[in-house]
Protein backbone atom coordinates (compact mmCIF):
# COMPACT_ATOMS: atom_id res chain seq x y z
CA UNK A 1 0.00 0.00 0.00
CA UNK A 2 1.21 3.34 -0.61
CA UNK A 3 2.94 5.71 1.66
CA UNK A 4 3.49 9.06 -0.35
CA UNK A 5 1.01 10.89 -2.15
CA UNK A 6 2.45 13.30 -4.37
CA UNK A 7 0.08 16.56 -4.13
CA UNK A 8 -0.10 19.08 -7.05
CA UNK A 9 -1.35 22.60 -4.95
CA UNK A 10 -4.06 24.89 -5.92
CA UNK A 11 -1.25 27.53 -4.86
CA UNK A 12 1.51 28.06 -8.07
CA UNK A 13 4.09 26.17 -6.03
CA UNK A 14 5.47 25.32 -9.42
CA UNK A 15 6.35 21.53 -8.83
CA UNK A 16 4.62 18.47 -7.37
CA UNK A 17 5.19 18.25 -3.26
CA UNK A 18 5.39 14.75 -1.34
CA UNK A 19 3.17 14.21 1.71
CA UNK A 20 3.29 11.02 4.01
CA UNK A 21 -0.19 9.51 3.77
CA UNK A 22 -1.27 8.78 7.35
CA UNK A 23 -2.89 5.02 8.24
CA UNK A 24 -6.06 5.97 8.82
CA UNK A 25 -6.68 7.56 5.31
CA UNK A 26 -4.87 4.78 3.35
CA UNK A 27 -7.60 3.26 2.07
CA UNK A 28 -9.11 6.23 0.79
CA UNK A 29 -6.37 8.21 -0.92
CA UNK A 30 -6.26 7.53 -4.92
CA UNK A 31 -4.66 9.36 -7.75
CA UNK A 32 -7.60 12.24 -8.46
CA UNK A 33 -8.10 12.68 -4.97
CA UNK A 34 -8.32 15.86 -3.53
CA UNK A 35 -6.95 16.59 -0.33
CA UNK A 36 -5.87 19.34 2.25
CA UNK A 37 -2.50 19.78 3.76
CA UNK A 38 -0.17 22.14 5.37
CA UNK A 39 2.21 24.54 2.76
CA UNK A 40 4.49 26.27 4.79
CA UNK A 41 2.25 28.02 8.20
CA UNK A 42 -1.42 27.90 5.93
CA UNK A 43 -3.35 24.80 5.02
CA UNK A 44 -4.19 24.65 1.63
CA UNK A 45 -6.27 22.19 -1.13
CA UNK A 46 -4.10 19.95 -4.00
CA UNK A 47 -5.06 17.19 -6.21
CA UNK A 48 -3.04 13.61 -5.57
CA UNK A 49 -1.18 13.32 -9.17
CA UNK A 50 0.36 10.48 -7.62
CA UNK A 51 0.81 7.95 -5.30
CA UNK A 52 4.59 6.10 -4.21
CA UNK A 53 5.86 3.63 -1.74
CA UNK A 54 9.04 6.30 -0.80
CA UNK A 55 9.87 9.80 -1.00
CA UNK A 56 13.49 10.78 -1.95
CA UNK A 57 13.09 13.82 1.49
CA UNK A 58 12.69 12.22 5.07
CA UNK A 59 10.44 14.12 7.34
CA UNK A 60 7.37 14.28 5.29
CA UNK A 61 4.54 16.16 6.46
CA UNK A 62 1.13 14.45 6.70
CA UNK A 63 -1.38 14.99 4.56
CA UNK A 64 -4.50 16.58 6.56
CA UNK A 65 -7.55 15.35 5.66
CA UNK A 66 -9.71 14.33 2.25
CA UNK A 67 -11.39 17.30 0.56
CA UNK A 68 -14.39 15.23 -0.15
CA UNK A 69 -14.93 11.53 -0.39
CA UNK A 70 -14.03 10.31 -3.77
CA UNK A 71 -11.74 11.27 -6.24
CA UNK A 72 -12.44 14.18 -8.26
CA UNK A 73 -10.28 14.15 -11.55
CA UNK A 74 -10.21 10.73 -13.16
CA UNK A 75 -7.01 9.25 -14.85
CA UNK A 76 -7.83 10.24 -17.90
CA UNK A 77 -8.50 13.96 -16.64
CA UNK A 78 -5.24 14.11 -15.28
CA UNK A 79 -4.11 13.19 -18.10
CA UNK A 80 -5.70 15.30 -20.28
CA UNK A 81 -4.54 18.09 -18.07
CA UNK A 82 -0.91 17.24 -18.68
CA UNK A 83 -1.49 17.43 -22.43
CA UNK A 84 -3.23 20.76 -21.93
CA UNK A 85 -0.49 22.55 -19.37
CA UNK A 86 2.09 21.60 -22.36
CA UNK A 87 0.61 22.37 -25.35
CA UNK A 88 -0.86 25.30 -24.53
CA UNK A 89 2.08 26.33 -22.54
CA UNK A 90 0.64 26.54 -18.99
CA UNK A 91 1.26 25.72 -15.60
CA UNK A 92 -0.36 22.20 -14.69
CA UNK A 93 -2.19 23.63 -11.41
CA UNK A 94 -3.92 26.27 -14.42
CA UNK A 95 -4.94 23.40 -16.69
CA UNK A 96 -6.22 21.11 -13.30
CA UNK A 97 -8.26 24.35 -12.04
CA UNK A 98 -9.95 24.95 -15.58
CA UNK A 99 -10.94 21.09 -15.44
CA UNK A 100 -12.23 21.40 -11.78
CA UNK A 101 -14.82 24.03 -11.70
CA UNK A 102 -13.98 26.46 -8.54
CA UNK A 103 -17.61 25.46 -7.14
CA UNK A 104 -16.22 22.16 -6.63
CA UNK A 105 -12.83 23.70 -5.47
CA UNK A 106 -13.85 25.47 -2.67
CA UNK A 107 -12.94 24.77 0.78
CA UNK A 108 -16.23 25.02 2.34
CA UNK A 109 -18.22 24.12 -0.73
CA UNK A 110 -20.94 21.39 0.26
CA UNK A 111 -24.64 20.48 -0.78
CA UNK A 112 -27.50 22.96 0.17
CA UNK A 113 -29.03 20.46 3.59
CA UNK A 114 -32.79 20.84 4.45
CA UNK A 115 -34.67 19.54 6.64
CA UNK A 116 -37.12 16.64 5.37
CA UNK A 117 -40.26 15.45 6.82
CA UNK A 118 -42.38 12.04 6.49
CA UNK A 119 -44.90 10.03 8.33
CA UNK A 120 -43.58 7.29 10.68
CA UNK A 121 -43.68 4.18 9.78
CA UNK A 122 -46.16 2.94 12.25
CA UNK A 123 -48.54 5.65 14.39
CA UNK A 124 -48.10 5.85 18.14
CA UNK A 125 -50.87 4.42 20.32
CA UNK A 126 -52.12 6.89 22.33
CA UNK A 127 -55.24 7.97 24.74
CA UNK A 128 -58.10 9.92 22.98
CA UNK A 129 -57.19 12.96 25.82
CA UNK A 130 -53.80 13.34 23.29
CA UNK A 131 -55.70 13.03 19.78
CA UNK A 132 -53.98 15.64 17.25
CA UNK A 133 -55.05 19.35 17.18
CA UNK A 134 -56.62 20.85 14.31
CA UNK A 135 -53.13 22.14 13.19
CA UNK A 136 -51.71 18.89 14.01
CA UNK A 137 -54.13 16.69 11.84
CA UNK A 138 -53.75 19.45 8.81
CA UNK A 139 -50.27 18.45 9.05
CA UNK A 140 -50.26 14.81 9.23
CA UNK A 141 -53.52 15.10 6.05
CA UNK A 142 -51.22 17.14 4.06
CA UNK A 143 -48.48 14.43 4.26
CA UNK A 144 -50.49 11.30 4.08
CA UNK A 145 -50.87 12.73 0.34
CA UNK A 146 -47.12 12.21 0.12
CA UNK A 147 -45.72 9.01 1.02
CA UNK A 148 -41.89 10.24 0.51
CA UNK A 149 -42.47 12.57 2.54
CA UNK A 150 -41.44 16.70 1.81
CA UNK A 151 -39.25 19.38 2.77
CA UNK A 152 -40.43 21.14 6.18
CA UNK A 153 -40.33 24.44 4.51
CA UNK A 154 -42.53 23.30 1.51
CA UNK A 155 -44.71 21.54 4.78
CA UNK A 156 -45.46 25.18 6.24
CA UNK A 157 -45.72 27.22 3.23
CA UNK A 158 -48.36 25.15 1.59
CA UNK A 159 -50.09 24.41 4.78
CA UNK A 160 -49.73 28.53 6.27
CA UNK A 161 -48.48 26.66 9.47
CA UNK A 162 -45.76 27.00 11.30
CA UNK A 163 -42.86 24.22 12.35
CA UNK A 164 -44.04 24.37 16.04
CA UNK A 165 -47.16 21.39 15.34
CA UNK A 166 -44.43 19.70 13.24
CA UNK A 167 -41.80 19.40 16.01
CA UNK A 168 -44.86 18.30 18.75
CA UNK A 169 -46.17 15.87 16.58
CA UNK A 170 -42.02 14.29 16.16
CA UNK A 171 -42.11 14.48 20.02
CA UNK A 172 -45.37 12.55 20.08
CA UNK A 173 -43.78 9.80 17.74
CA UNK A 174 -45.88 10.67 14.44
CA UNK A 175 -43.68 12.35 12.26
CA UNK A 176 -39.60 11.66 11.25
CA UNK A 177 -37.34 14.61 10.45
CA UNK A 178 -33.74 14.17 9.22
CA UNK A 179 -31.68 16.71 7.46
CA UNK A 180 -31.44 15.28 3.40
CA UNK A 181 -29.46 17.23 0.52
CA UNK A 182 -31.42 19.39 -1.70
CA UNK A 183 -30.38 19.85 -5.08
CA UNK A 184 -30.40 22.75 -6.63
CA UNK A 185 -31.50 21.92 -10.27
CA UNK A 186 -31.07 24.65 -12.89
CA UNK A 187 -33.90 22.98 -14.94
CA UNK A 188 -36.32 22.68 -12.14
CA UNK A 189 -40.40 24.45 -12.29
CA UNK A 190 -39.80 23.35 -16.17
CA UNK A 191 -42.95 21.28 -17.96
CA UNK A 192 -41.00 19.36 -21.18
CA UNK A 193 -43.42 16.90 -23.61
CA UNK A 194 -41.19 13.83 -23.75
CA UNK A 195 -40.36 13.32 -27.96
CA UNK A 196 -39.49 10.10 -29.93
CA UNK A 197 -36.90 9.74 -32.37
CA UNK A 198 -37.82 10.90 -35.75
CA UNK A 199 -37.83 8.87 -38.89
CA UNK A 200 -34.12 9.65 -40.67
CA UNK A 201 -33.68 10.43 -44.28
CA UNK A 202 -30.81 8.76 -45.99
CA UNK A 203 -28.39 11.02 -45.66
CA UNK A 204 -28.93 10.93 -41.76
CA UNK A 205 -29.11 7.20 -41.36
CA UNK A 206 -25.82 6.93 -43.35
CA UNK A 207 -24.11 9.55 -40.95
CA UNK A 208 -25.87 7.96 -37.63
CA UNK A 209 -24.18 4.42 -38.69
CA UNK A 210 -20.84 5.68 -39.49
CA UNK A 211 -20.84 7.36 -35.70
CA UNK A 212 -22.85 3.40 -34.56
CA UNK A 213 -19.99 1.74 -35.80
CA UNK A 214 -17.38 3.93 -34.15
CA UNK A 215 -19.34 3.60 -30.76
CA UNK A 216 -19.39 -0.43 -31.52
CA UNK A 217 -15.65 -0.41 -31.84
CA UNK A 218 -14.86 1.41 -28.21
CA UNK A 219 -12.99 -0.09 -25.69
CA UNK A 220 -12.63 0.99 -22.10
CA UNK A 221 -9.10 2.24 -21.95
CA UNK A 222 -6.42 0.56 -19.41
CA UNK A 223 -5.96 1.79 -16.08
CA UNK A 224 -3.90 4.41 -15.74
CA UNK A 225 -0.54 4.18 -13.90
CA UNK A 226 0.29 8.06 -13.17
CA UNK A 227 -0.61 11.52 -15.45
CA UNK A 228 0.90 11.62 -18.50
CA UNK A 229 0.16 12.95 -22.12
CA UNK A 230 -2.37 11.46 -24.04
CA UNK A 231 -1.92 9.98 -27.25
CA UNK A 232 -2.92 12.36 -30.65
CA UNK A 233 -6.28 11.35 -31.55
CA UNK A 234 -6.96 8.49 -34.37
CA UNK A 235 -8.47 9.85 -37.18
CA UNK A 236 -11.21 7.63 -36.84
CA UNK A 237 -12.08 8.37 -33.35
CA UNK A 238 -13.58 11.95 -35.21
CA UNK A 239 -16.38 12.09 -37.19
CA UNK A 240 -17.19 15.62 -38.92
CA UNK A 241 -21.21 15.85 -39.68
CA UNK A 242 -21.62 18.59 -42.51
CA UNK A 243 -24.93 20.59 -42.96
CA UNK A 244 -26.32 23.55 -42.84
CA UNK A 245 -28.88 25.25 -41.15
CA UNK A 246 -32.05 22.96 -40.38
CA UNK A 247 -30.73 20.05 -42.14
CA UNK A 248 -31.34 17.25 -39.44
CA UNK A 249 -27.89 17.56 -37.73
CA UNK A 250 -29.05 17.37 -33.98
CA UNK A 251 -31.71 14.53 -34.60
CA UNK A 252 -28.23 13.04 -35.82
CA UNK A 253 -26.63 13.98 -32.51
CA UNK A 254 -30.00 12.75 -30.77
CA UNK A 255 -30.23 9.39 -31.95
CA UNK A 256 -26.40 8.88 -31.68
CA UNK A 257 -26.49 9.58 -27.68
CA UNK A 258 -29.76 7.47 -27.66
CA UNK A 259 -27.39 4.47 -28.82
CA UNK A 260 -24.24 5.68 -26.09
CA UNK A 261 -27.06 5.18 -23.53
CA UNK A 262 -28.19 1.59 -24.76
CA UNK A 263 -24.23 0.62 -24.63
CA UNK A 264 -24.41 2.38 -21.26
CA UNK A 265 -21.91 5.05 -21.74
CA UNK A 266 -22.38 8.63 -21.43
CA UNK A 267 -22.29 11.93 -23.78
CA UNK A 268 -20.97 15.27 -23.91
CA UNK A 269 -22.96 18.14 -26.19
CA UNK A 270 -20.44 21.17 -26.76
CA UNK A 271 -23.19 24.36 -27.80
CA UNK A 272 -21.92 27.79 -28.34
CA UNK A 273 -22.11 30.22 -25.38
CA UNK A 274 -24.38 32.29 -27.61
CA UNK A 275 -26.44 29.28 -28.73
CA UNK A 276 -26.88 27.86 -25.17
CA UNK A 277 -30.59 29.17 -25.23
CA UNK A 278 -33.56 27.22 -23.16
CA UNK A 279 -35.02 25.97 -26.28
CA UNK A 280 -31.34 24.40 -26.83
CA UNK A 281 -31.48 22.82 -23.41
CA UNK A 282 -34.91 21.49 -23.80
CA UNK A 283 -34.55 19.72 -26.95
CA UNK A 284 -32.32 17.17 -25.52
CA UNK A 285 -34.15 17.35 -21.83
CA UNK A 286 -37.37 16.40 -24.00
CA UNK A 287 -35.33 13.39 -25.37
CA UNK A 288 -33.20 12.12 -22.75
CA UNK A 289 -35.36 13.67 -19.19
CA UNK A 290 -33.42 13.83 -15.82
CA UNK A 291 -30.54 11.74 -17.77
CA UNK A 292 -29.16 14.99 -18.79
CA UNK A 293 -27.21 17.55 -16.61
CA UNK A 294 -26.09 21.32 -17.74
CA UNK A 295 -22.96 23.72 -16.92
CA UNK A 296 -22.65 26.64 -18.37
CA UNK A 297 -21.88 30.42 -17.52
CA UNK A 298 -25.50 31.71 -16.33
CA UNK A 299 -25.54 28.82 -13.68
CA UNK A 300 -24.98 29.61 -10.02
CA UNK A 301 -22.33 28.09 -7.85
CA UNK A 302 -24.09 25.73 -6.20
CA UNK A 303 -26.48 24.75 -8.98
CA UNK A 304 -22.69 24.15 -10.75
CA UNK A 305 -21.39 22.28 -7.84
CA UNK A 306 -24.37 19.80 -7.65
CA UNK A 307 -24.63 19.28 -11.47
CA UNK A 308 -21.08 18.24 -11.33
CA UNK A 309 -21.16 15.50 -8.51
CA UNK A 310 -24.33 14.79 -10.23
CA UNK A 311 -22.39 13.71 -13.29
CA UNK A 312 -19.59 12.12 -11.49
CA UNK A 313 -21.53 9.61 -9.25
CA UNK A 314 -23.54 9.14 -12.87
CA UNK A 315 -26.71 10.44 -11.77
CA UNK A 316 -26.71 11.97 -15.08
CA UNK A 317 -24.98 10.73 -18.47
CA UNK A 318 -25.75 13.17 -20.42
CA UNK A 319 -23.96 17.53 -20.30
CA UNK A 320 -25.27 19.58 -22.25
CA UNK A 321 -23.04 22.86 -22.31
CA UNK A 322 -20.75 25.69 -23.22
CA UNK A 323 -16.40 24.65 -23.83
CA UNK A 324 -15.83 23.93 -20.29
CA UNK A 325 -18.16 21.16 -20.18
CA UNK A 326 -15.50 19.16 -21.88
CA UNK A 327 -13.95 18.62 -18.61
CA UNK A 328 -17.12 17.20 -17.59
CA UNK A 329 -16.62 13.56 -15.22
CA UNK A 330 -19.44 11.80 -17.09
CA UNK A 331 -19.03 8.04 -16.29
CA UNK A 332 -17.49 5.67 -19.86
CA UNK A 333 -17.98 8.70 -22.08
CA UNK A 334 -18.58 7.01 -25.48
CA UNK A 335 -19.31 10.56 -27.50
CA UNK A 336 -18.59 13.97 -27.64
CA UNK A 337 -20.42 16.19 -29.96
CA UNK A 338 -18.95 19.89 -30.94
CA UNK A 339 -21.85 21.79 -32.34
CA UNK A 340 -20.55 24.36 -34.85
CA UNK A 341 -17.22 23.56 -34.32
CA UNK A 342 -15.76 26.35 -36.31
CA UNK A 343 -17.23 29.05 -33.87
CA UNK A 344 -14.67 31.15 -32.35
CA UNK A 345 -16.62 31.08 -28.75
CA UNK A 346 -14.89 27.75 -28.30
CA UNK A 347 -11.19 29.41 -27.83
CA UNK A 348 -10.71 30.62 -24.04
CA UNK A 349 -8.90 33.69 -24.09
CA UNK A 350 -7.28 33.27 -20.63
CA UNK A 351 -4.86 30.82 -19.74
CA UNK A 352 -4.97 28.12 -20.22
CA UNK A 353 -5.44 29.43 -23.71
CA UNK A 354 -7.26 26.28 -24.61
CA UNK A 355 -9.40 25.09 -28.20
CA UNK A 356 -13.07 23.07 -26.78
CA UNK A 357 -12.77 21.54 -29.76
CA UNK A 358 -9.54 20.30 -29.85
CA UNK A 359 -9.55 19.37 -26.40
CA UNK A 360 -12.76 17.92 -27.18
CA UNK A 361 -10.53 15.29 -29.61
CA UNK A 362 -8.11 14.85 -27.65
CA UNK A 363 -10.34 13.41 -24.82
CA UNK A 364 -11.94 11.51 -27.41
Amino acid sequence: MAGVARVLMDAKVGKRLDYAIPPALADRIAVGSRVVAPLGKRETQGTVVALADRSDFPNLKPILSLAGEEAALSPALLDLCVWMADYYGAPLETAMRTALPGAVRKQNASFRRRIRVRLADAPPAVPPARAPTAKQQAVLDWLATRPDGAWLGDLTRETNLTAAPVRTLEKQGWLVLDSAADRRDPLAHREILPTAPLALMPQQEAALNMVRERLAALRDPAPSEGPKAPAAPAEDNVTLLHGVTGSGKTEVYLQAIAECLRQERGAIVLVPEISLTPQTVERFQARFGERIAVLHSGLSDGERHDEWHRIRRGEAAIVVGARSAVFAPVRRLGLIVVDEEHDTGYKQDEAPRYNARDVAAMRG
